[in-house]
């Protein structure tokens, strides 16, 4: 790229950015890299973690914050920890272990 291309595109409407996202155990944490440094994104609730959580009601599905009231009155349709599950197929042995001591169900998906 010469000099001028180089000013366009970091003074242009399409700036270059990173986005991070830390997934972790018990919390998850997002982030924002540009021209300003590291921006940590913040929830709904203005807090920069939110739980790793997901909870399904008959009408809606809650996530982070929202989701943390339901592991008590709802614990069967909560999910936290299935960190480790991703990327893995449904088959292998670790799932198999996971079904048996997760507290939401796991299922196959219709692909």
């Amino acid at each position: 790229l010469t000099k001028d291309q180089r000013d366009e595109l970091h003074q242009g409407p399409m700036r270059r950015t990173a986005v991070g996202i830390d997934l972790g155990t018990t919390d998850v944490f997002a982030a924002n890299v540009g021209r300003k440094g590291v921006e940590i994104v913040q929830n709904s609730v203005s807090e920069r973690r939110t739980p790793a959580l997901v909870s399904f009601t008959p009408r809606r599905r809650l996530v982070g914050d929202s989701a943390a009231p339901q592991l008590k009155s709802n614990y069967r349709n909560s999910c936290r920890g299935l960190k480790h599950l991703i990327g893995r197929t449904f088959d292998s042995p670790d799932v198999e272990a996971e079904r048996l001591w997760a507290l939401c169900g796991l299922s196959k998906a219709d692909t």
